[in-house]
């Protein structure tokens, strides 16, 4: 597009390094021609390393990813949402959705199980790297009959399993972000949110830009015994886990997809509005200022149904 004089809008989701010249990588460094308007990323720890690499930072900014309220509805309580999927009501249930594999963090998860069996660890999706189900092998070999696997769901009905959990986690290391880079601010965080449970996380620079103390039990990466205590204390202190999952169900409005284009209509208005070639309906810059966007209960009418749960 620059060959060609064209206008270039770019976006990433990575974490980029100098010592790797992949693509973006070179075209962070071209943000200084006239015609790129812009290159936007969905979290800060993704922006800086697009600014270490050479972008120019005048034409860089974060722009959070979010989710589909629709796919959320009807809203379900804990009860209705076990019935409807013949869980037993009085099992402690922790549950993971998203890719299932190493580098995302999965043995961690089975170092959890294996420190709490009182609870059950409940794991959505698939696998890129070996057999779908390989986590039922793993637990196997680890004696952990507190796991079970659920194959891959459309959004549509990954709701329900969100809201029959207790707690749902996000793999408390930070080996998915600092060693392997391809998991920064996962999408499943907006999704947490939404269904209103209660969050266990690492407090890691991308998940701490949505997920806060108020919103979130944020836990200390790579601590197993930290965590295993922040989630006893959740099963143990329902005001705090039930003002948790509430807040970050007020915080998630702020994230839903039509925000988020309205925050990019926004940037690109920003960004060409000094040259005036294009003109793009005006939108808030406070597009994601969670207090503004309580106050908003308009249906999101960007759907995210085509994209796997194990994406998240």
């Amino acid at each position: 597009a620059l060959a060609l004089r064209k206008q270039l809008l770019f976006e990433t989701y990575r974490v980029h390094s100098p010592s790797r010249m992949d693509p973006v990588t070179r075209l962070a460094r071209r943000t200084t021609s006239m015609n790129f308007v812009g290159l936007f990323a969905h979290s800060e720890p993704s922006r800086q390393s697009l600014l270490r690499v050479g972008a120019n930072a005048s034409k860089t900014a974060v722009i959070p990813n979010g989710y589909n309220p629709d796919v959320f509805e009807p809203r379900l309580t804990p009860t209705e949402a076990r019935q409807a999927l013949g869980w037993p009501a009085g099992e402690k249930i922790v549950c993971y959705a998203g890719r299932i594999d190493v580098e995302k963090g999965a043995n961690s998860l089975l170092d959890l199980a294996e420190a709490t069996p009182e609870l059950t660890y409940v794991f959505i999706g698939y696998s890129q790297d070996r057999r779908d189900d390989w986590i039922l092998e793993a637990s196997a070999q680890r004696r952990l009959p507190n796991v079970r696997w659920y194959p891959w769901v459309k959004l549509a009905d990954l709701s329900r399993y969100l809201y029959a959990a207790n707690a749902l986690v996000i793999p408390p290391t930070r080996q998915p972000l600092v060693k392997y880079g391809r998991t920064v601010l996962p999408l499943k965080t907006f999704l947490y949110m939404a269904a209103g449970r209660p969050i266990v996380a690492p407090r890691l620079p991308d998940i701490a830009s949505v997920l806060t103390d108020q919103n979130a039990a944020l836990v200390e990466p790579d601590d197993l015994e930290g965590t295993v205590r922040t989630l006893r204390r959740l099963f143990e202190s329902v005001s705090w886990s039930e003002s948790l999952a509430r807040q970050a169900g007020v915080d998630s409005r702020a994230y839903t997809w039509r925000n988020r284009a309205r925050a990019i209509v926004a940037y690109l208005n920003e960004r060409l509005g000094a040259g005036g070639t294009l003109s793009l309906r005006p939108s808030s810059r406070d597009a994601f200022d969670v207090k503004a966007a309580a106050r908003t209960d308009t249906p999101d009418e960007i759907s995210d149904g085509k994209r796997r749960s194990a994406a998240v």
